[in-house]
């Protein structure tokens, strides 16, 4: 070998070794030795790693740069291997200062996000005293705990906290002396669309007692993704205490959910769906809500009524059929356009809304209700007019602010890969989130960079796994 290689011309020497290097560059790209890949991108072209930058609509694409005019906005990451995370790294200027969130996509027949917090204007101008525990913050309108651990070791009222990227574990069960339990099955009017949350008041003695039924209306058949359906049940400590998942397989499924509770508790119960994937509800239940979002869908001659606690409520609908006028309080909100989001600040602690008809999502930081006695127990978000609410004293938060100077921010989210949804051909799907419908041409955020540092196995780990592997399936 060694003589044909002293045989060969300079240039072919000079060939093949040019070769070998391309080839192993090109192998070093494909198996990430080192278990770490980087990228960079600061146009709306994007790069092969880092691509498809949409919708279109949302971003100013004459500019070239990375200009979002509106929300949310999705990219995709493909890179040539998994990883185990990725540390997303946004610049943005300044003068943009909106609430601002990455996230990944981790389930997209029901189009579930793992979201972290990348700026939070509210939070930043909050000059409430405040002690540090690591990346936890705890602002107080005036001094109570001295520690973090204190606070945690003994919490406030929920109506006075409001919270952000920080999970309250307990709800506050409410002291209702005069609570009749029902002893007959009530069905709720309407249907109720794709994934929701429901929180669940159950009295002493009582059981928590709901049935579902599920139907498609879809024109198209559902993918194997779309038929699939989750139900959790939580408990009062908020630990998962049932688990179910099933199929749409024929024209309809039903699953009733039977749960003894001997004292007062709070229950949570969520429902994994398709937004094309309609339910049915009955329950035994009187006071309930759903969390955060809902999504009735109603006959065009039916009246309907619900209340909620959200101090912005955003709607939008998917049907033409269903663009019209409701009344959230005494305001009047006109949805004209589908796939294009709403938004309105009420006006009273507890806002009634109405319409006739629909197939509307209703969306907030709060809960929706079909009593005008809104049942919420949890502490509220934390939101853009919190200093309108006295009632809130406490604010607490898993947040770091982002680094700025005169011109430019920039902060860092790590999101976690392994249950993260892989898109053939394209990779993992991230979401830029900016809350409220603050940005439009007149109002964009101008984004400088993405940098995207993913980490998983290197070589050496990934051949020990693999030889792991190996043995134990010899030794068995």
């Amino acid at each position: 070998m060694f003589k044909g290689w002293r045989q060969l011309e300079t240039w072919q020497k000079i060939l093949w070794l040019g070769l070998i290097v391309v080839w192993l560059v090109l192998l070093y790209l494909a198996i990430r030795p080192t278990g770490v890949a980087i990228y960079r991108v600061n146009d709306w072209s994007g790069t092969y790693f880092l691509h498809k930058f949409g919708p279109p609509e949302r971003w100013a694409t004459s500019s070239g740069g990375l200009v979002m005019i509106g929300e949310p906005g999705y990219f995709y990451v493909r890179p040539t291997r998994r990883f185990n995370q990725a540390e997303i790294t946004i610049k943005w200027r300044k003068s943009s200062d909106v609430p601002l969130e990455v996230g990944v996509l981790v389930d997209r027949a029901h189009w579930q996000y793992i979201t972290k917090p990348l700026n939070n204007p509210v939070l930043n101008n909050l000059h409430w005293p405040s002690l540090m525990n690591g990346s936890y913050c705890l602002w107080q309108r005036k001094p109570v705990y001295s520690s973090w651990q204190d606070f945690i070791n003994n919490p406030p009222p929920a109506s006075q906290l409001a919270l952000y990227n920080f999970s309250w574990p307990l709800a506050i069960t409410p002291k209702l002396d005069n609570y009749q339990a029902k002893a007959n099955w009530q069905t709720l009017s309407g249907k109720w669309r794709g994934s929701q949350h429901l929180i669940v008041y159950v009295g002493p003695g009582e059981s928590l007692a709901w049935r579902l039924t599920a139907v498609s209306d879809s024109v198209k058949p559902l993918t194997a993704d779309e038929r699939e359906i989750e139900v959790n049940i939580y408990g009062p400590d908020s630990t998962r205490i049932q688990s179910s998942r099933f199929s749409l397989e024929q024209e309809q499924v039903s699953q009733e959910i039977i749960i003894p509770s001997k004292v007062a508790a709070v229950y949570n119960i969520e429902i994994k769906a398709s937004s094309k994937i309609l339910f049915t509800l009955a329950t035994k239940q009187s006071i309930f809500s759903w969390q955060n979002q809902v999504w009735p869908v109603f006959s065009p001659d039916f009246s309907w009524q619900m209340w909620t606690d959200v101090p912005e409520l955003t709607a939008q609908t998917i049907q033409p059929t269903s663009c019209e006028t409701i009344n959230v309080g005494s305001q009047s909100l006109t949805i004209d356009s589908t796939y294009k989001q709403y938004h309105i600040i009420t006006e009273d602690p507890v806002t009634e809304i109405k319409g006739r008809g629909g197939d509307i999502q209703f969306s907030g930081n709060g809960v929706f209700s079909l009593s005008s006695e809104v049942f919420n127990p949890y502490p509220r978000r934390v939101g853009r007019f919190l200093d309108k609410d006295p009632d809130i004293n406490f604010v607490a938060a898993n947040y770091e602010m982002p680094s700025c100077n005169e011109q430019i921010c920039k902060a860092s989210a790590v999101l976690p890969l392994k249950e993260a949804f892989w898109q053939p051909n394209d990779g993992y799907q991230f979401i830029i989130a900016v809350s409220g419908g603050q940005l439009s041409t007149s109002s964009p955020l101008t984004i400088e960079e993405i940098q995207v540092k993913l980490s998983g196995s290197n070589l050496w780990q990934a051949i020990e796994h693999k030889l792991q592997f190996l043995w134990l399936k010899l030794t068995r």
